[in-house]
């Protein structure tokens, strides 16, 4: 039989187990390299965004204005004078959002327009590569 056994043996041991599923090639697959994954395409997501919140603070800026002037209705008047200084700082803050809200909506539809543009050269490009 064998006249020089090992010394040592090597103890037969399992390969470490990965956590989870593991994907094995299918076996009548091609054995073909994997392609590269491509970069991210430019997104819209912000524009889009900047779009909402600025129609949604437009309407949020016409509310603040006129809310003092729908609560003197429903309170049943009263002085008008005093109610005037008093409306007339609602009419300032109102006023303010809603200039924020028209300089987001702008800028929304600037970067949409914008990133259409970075989105077709992206197309383009990655249909020339693969």
């Amino acid at each position: 039989m064998n006249e020089n056994p090992p010394q040592n043996p090597v103890p037969h041991t399992a390969p470490p187990r990965a956590h989870g599923r593991v994907v094995q090639p299918h076996p009548y697959a091609p054995s073909a390299p994997a392609r590269p994954i491509p970069p991210k395409r430019p997104s819209n997501a912000l524009g889009v965004l900047s779009i909402v919140f600025g129609i949604l603070a437009g309407f949020v800026g016409v509310v603040i204005v006129i809310l003092p002037y729908l609560l003197f209705v429903l309170g049943g008047g009263g002085n008008a004078e005093g109610f005037d200084d008093f409306a007339r700082a609602f009419g300032y803050t109102g006023g303010a959002v809603v200039f924020a809200g028209l300089l987001l909506f702008v800028f929304g539809i600037v970067r949409t327009i914008t990133r259409k543009g970075a989105r077709r050269k992206w197309d383009e490009a990655y249909r020339r590569t693969y």
